[in-house]
């Protein structure tokens, strides 16, 4: 082997290697962008409303440096135009499926279906008296403490005609919160119990899906 074929040699090994970093890089930057958005109600519940802000912005400038880096390897690298710009592919999808994609109601949507049954045990657990509803706060047994985010407390409004039970999605360090609630008899929840709406859904025949404030 002659010093030419030698130094095309290393050549290629560099390239080869360069375009596996860029790859690498694609892929891990493009999994923590897709993490923040399908475990964004979680980071809240877990690191407060105060820090959770500082992740997703820490998320964004890891990403969008990423794609800045595989854009300036595919302009400027010699290898083949196709396999260069498989990471920056990687990138656009990504962040086109962050723009496109509706993660927030498709999360909600998940958890009201796949906890349901749960959270309407704590009605029922609210309705026979197993659990006391003396205060308006009720704070729920270990177990069931991931039903309501913000430290497992649910707000249980009762009068003489209804009950209202509101579990957390989200709960902010004010008045600002969004959660699942449940009226006894049906009938949509009433601002002078829950603050201003900002937006409601019906999910089901007792459930309302509320952002307020």
């Amino acid at each position: 082997m002659n010093e030419q074929e030698e130094i095309m040699n290393i050549n290629k090994l560099q390239a080869a290697l360069i375009f596996k970093l860029m790859i690498g890089i694609a892929i891990i930057c493009s999994a923590i962008m897709l993490a923040l958005k399908l475990f964004r109600f979680h980071i809240i519940d877990m690191l407060s409303p105060f820090i959770a802000p500082l992740v997703d912005i820490i998320g964004y400038i890891i990403f969008f440096s990423s794609t800045l880096l595989v854009l300036i390897y595919y302009v400027f690298s010699k290898t083949n135009p196709t396999k260069k710009a498989i990471p920056l592919m990687i990138n656009v999808i990504v962040c086109l499926f962050t723009l496109v994609i509706p993660f927030q109601s498709i999360i909600l949507d998940w958890d009201f279906r796949y906890h349901q049954p749960e959270r309407e045990a704590i009605v029922t657990m609210l309705l026979d008296g197993t659990l006391n509803t003396s205060d308006r706060v009720v704070s729920l047994p270990e177990q069931y403490k991931k039903l309501s985010k913000g430290g497992g407390e649910i707000i249980v409004v009762e009068d003489d005609k209804e009950m209202q039970v509101l579990f957390f999605t989200y709960r902010g360090v004010t008045d600002n919160y969004s959660g699942f609630i449940y009226t006894v008899n049906g009938a949509k929840p009433e601002e002078r119990d829950f603050g201003q709406f900002l937006e409601m859904k019906k999910l089901d025949k007792h459930w309302y899906w509320v952002s307020a404030t």
